[in-house]
């Protein structure tokens, strides 16, 4: 037989009936969806459509709608201060302020700051494009404060590797959190 549409709403229903999150399975039919279309365009494999196309995938619904109060907010700094990575309040606090993306924070050095006009220039953004961001007077005050390595980064680590920074941060934040209660 060949595999159909069908069988493929079958795969996601089964998933979703073990308790995967719709996430997950968004991401397990989107893998094999693209295994399909590679079979099909790169191996030549004799299929005369990916059935995968036609069915619908689950909707996520994980939206929040959640603000730390004044006690949670000052309780997940005191915790951020107490780390092992000396600038992970700074971190956060600048996170806060500029609604940047964790990967836009890394991105801050003394040479993409313009302290004249209160801006940091994003090389590289999630949609691929530049941006310039203006930063507060708390944000500068942050940035001034801290020390600055010879690359001119603001945000490195001595004792783990540069390429698992940003998972390294992420883990000690939510260990932050989670201490803060």
């Amino acid at each position: 037989g060949y595999l159909t549409g069908q069988h493929c709403a079958t795969f996601r229903d089964t998933l979703l009936k073990e308790g995967l999150a719709k996430s997950t399975v968004r991401k397990y039919l989107g893998l094999i969806q693209r295994a399909l279309d590679v079979g099909r365009k790169e191996l030549a494999i004799p299929l005369s459509h990916n059935p995968m196309v036609l069915i619908s995938k689950p909707q996520e619904d994980d939206s929040r709608d959640r603000v730390l109060t004044d006690n949670e907010w000052a309780r997940v700094l005191e915790e951020c201060e107490k780390s092992s990575l000396y600038w992970l309040k700074a971190f956060v606090e600048i996170a806060r302020e500029t609604i940047c993306r964790r990967g836009e924070i890394f991105q801050l050095t003394r040479q993409s700051i313009d302290f004249d006009n209160n801006t940091a220039y994003l090389g590289k953004t999630k949609n691929g494009s530049p941006r310039r961001i203006a930063l507060s007077p708390y944000v500068i005050s942050i940035l001034k404060s801290l020390p600055v390595s010879v690359d001119g980064k603001y945000f490195k680590t001595p004792f783990k590797s540069e390429g698992n920074i940003a998972n390294l941060v992420s883990k000690v934040f939510a260990r932050c959190v989670k201490r803060a209660n």
